[in-house]
């Protein structure tokens, strides 16, 4: 209930609620020093998930009135893998039509997917040659 008046959205709701409860089937929520052991001794987990569970642990002690020393946890920076446009283009042409004209309309216009899923018949302007995209997650249109 608090999320939801905090204005998350449901999708990020469930998924912090996921996590929790599996951090909960981990270790003792209760107990800040063990939970925090829990979280950055997960090796299977990258330093990014690591720091996102514990800002998740955070917003929950906050929720239950309590505190704790959030462990710092620096993610590692790595260069994005970005694909050719040769490789962009198999991949493209390798599709069915439906899902090629999705993968076409995402690089040619470098919306999110969950901003295509979006998308209605009167955001597009064939006179124009122009997309309304509705933004997400707080970008500009």
């Amino acid at each position: 209930i608090d999320m939801k008046k905090n204005g998350l959205a449901d999708s990020t709701i469930v998924s912090r609620i996921r996590a929790l409860k599996q951090l909960g089937r981990m270790t003792d929520l209760q107990d800040t020093e063990a939970t925090k052991a829990t979280i950055t001794s997960q090796q299977q987990w990258n330093k990014l998930t690591q720091r996102k569970y514990a800002e998740m642990y955070e917003a929950f002690l906050k929720f239950t009135g309590k505190s704790w020393t959030r462990p710092h946890i620096k993610p590692e920076t790595r260069l994005p893998f970005i694909p050719t446009e040769t490789e962009l283009e198999q991949l493209i042409a390798s599709c069915k039509k439906h899902t090629a004209t999705e993968l076409q309309t995402l690089k040619e216009t470098g919306i999110r997917i969950s901003e295509l899923v979006k998308l209605k018949w009167q955001d597009l302007s064939t006179e124009q040659k122009t997309l309304n995209i509705t933004p997400t997650k707080g970008s500009n249109p």
